[in-house]
């Protein structure tokens, strides 16, 4: 084999192992993103719930008891990211949403 097959070769193969480094790179992302999205959404299912039974002043005792539809393509393994604190006539819920924490309690 020549020289400058070679050379072209090794670039051949540098460039195809930058190309799904940057593949893998952004697959990520978009997974981190979408993650992002579904926990930001049942975030906002469960504080609108929530705050729709505050004239009642009835709180479930846990999460899963609220009709959750998990928008955002979610499903009910996101309930494990939150804290859920309730005495049935009040209740708090705690999660970390990116970088914030992110604390409400119910009735305001």
């Amino acid at each position: 084999m020549s020289m400058t097959k070679a050379i072209g070769s090794t670039i051949a193969v540098g460039f195809v192992i930058f190309v799904l480094a940057v593949a893998l790179y952004a697959r990520r992302e978009v997974r981190a993103a979408a993650d992002h999205s579904a926990h930001a959404a049942i975030t906002a299912e469960i504080c609108d719930q929530l705050g729709k039974r505050a004239s009642t002043g009835s709180f479930p005792r846990s999460l899963s008891e609220l009709p959750l539809v998990f928008p955002d393509g979610g499903d009910a393994s996101l309930l494990t990211r939150f804290t859920y604190e309730s005495t049935g006539t009040n209740c708090t819920l705690r999660t970390h949403l990116g970088t914030h924490e992110l604390v409400r309690s119910f009735p305001q």
